[in-house]
């Protein structure tokens, strides 16, 4: 290959790659854009966490709590309760420990009934009984039947949606002679109030707007600041942000049934390849049958039928004395008939037997091998 050659297709590689590069940043952009990461730790399921570290951030003593204790929760008089749960799950021990300390000087936020039979103690307390909305017609919109909360601020963009928030929980209403109502009429009902309590207060407003996703636009956090002002600076802050924590079974079978399906799966499979077929109940199997007893009654017919009975007997005999020697000295001191004689009536047995056993007589003779046999050993059992 010639040199002009190698230059030329040199050259050609260098204008591909020029023309590549300036095709590249003519059609692609740098754009910066802001992705919002999921939340991670303790916000991730404290909805609360953003309005207490801005309390924080205030000078502010702020504690969150995943459940209405009473053993970790102690009120004070000036301070202020956010239960972001519904009133419906306050029991009535804890709903009358509550109005007492409101009545007391504390300041109470809660959200409003749901619609139903009861409200529950804490609002039935406090006369509150929601009411039911309007029906909604196809087409209409939302807005509507929502009441919206601008913000005070200049806004930069009309449209945007963080500029507004839309409060759309079920209205309610009281019959508490302190009650201050906000928006609303007596016939549509309220979808905020406050309500004097003795020295105290109650704030009744939907509280979705204090959670970590919605605290972050201008008129939440306007909204927030006029449900937490009353007290704000005077006491401690102590948010609740689930009075009706769920049984582990429940948490277990909500969150953990991807992992509980498989494994019972997985446990029923083994179980079933583990598992007898079913079938006829299958027979006993059988013993082994050389036993310790069978082999020390086979030795001793193989004896007896040799002839071997005295050996036997006198085996037997020298046990019977070893042990009397032991337990009856003076017994085994004696000899001949005054020998039978004492243990007949040590014994309680028949002379006969006794004489019959330790002199024995015909040992040829089954019976009377067995005899004096059991004998023996009657009377070493007795001594």
């Amino acid at each position: 290959m010639s040199r002009r050659a190698v230059w030329l297709i040199v050259l050609l590689v260098v204008v591909t790659i020029a023309t590549g590069a300036s095709a590249f940043l003519y059609f692609f952009k740098p754009v910066t854009s802001q992705i919002s990461l999921p939340a991670k730790g303790e916000a991730s399921y404290n909805p609360l966490y953003a309005l207490r570290q801005s309390l924080r951030a205030q000078g502010i003593t702020a504690s969150s709590y995943p459940s209405l204790n009473p053993t970790a929760l102690v009120l004070a008089p000036r301070d202020t309760l956010v239960l972001f749960t519904q009133p419906e799950a306050i029991t009535p021990t804890q709903s009358r420990r509550l109005l007492a300390w409101v009545r007391g000087g504390g300041h109470l936020v809660m959200p409003g009934p749901e619609l139903g039979e009861s409200p529950g103690a804490l609002a039935a307390g406090l006369g509150l009984s929601g009411l039911p909305e309007p029906a909604h017609v196809e087409g209409d919109d939302w807005d509507r039947y929502c009441s919206r909360i601008d913000s005070r601020a200049k806004p930069l963009n009309p449209d945007d949606p963080s500029e507004k928030y839309l409060l759309c929980n079920n209205r309610f209403t009281s019959s508490a002679p302190g009650f201050q109502p906000g928006e609303g009429d007596a016939k549509r009902g309220y979808r905020f109030a406050r309500i004097s309590h003795g020295q105290g207060i109650v704030t009744v407003s939907d509280l979705r707007f204090l959670d970590n996703d919605n605290l972050d636009t201008p008129a939440s956090r306007e909204i927030a600041f006029q449900i937490v002002s009353p007290q704000l600076g005077k006491g401690a802050f102590h948010l609740v942000y689930s009075a009706d924590i769920p049984s582990l079974w429940r948490l277990l079978v909500l969150y953990g049934w991807p992992v509980l399906i498989p494994a019972l799966l997985a446990l029923a499979a083994w179980l079933l390849m583990r598992g007898q077929r079913f079938g006829p109940v299958a027979p006993m199997p059988a013993g082994n049958r050389r036993a310790l007893l069978e082999h020390v009654q086979a030795a001793g017919e193989f004896a007896f039928r040799r002839g071997r009975g005295i050996a036997l007997h006198t085996a037997v005999l020298n046990l019977f004395k070893q042990r009397l020697a032991r337990r009856e000295p003076m017994l085994a001191a004696l000899d001949g008939e005054a020998q039978v004689m004492a243990l007949s009536e040590r014994l309680s047995l028949d002379a006969q037997s006794i004489r019959h056993a330790l002199r024995p007589q015909g040992m040829q003779r089954p019976d009377h091998f067995l005899q004096s046999i059991s004998t023996l050993v009657k009377m070493r059992n007795r001594l």
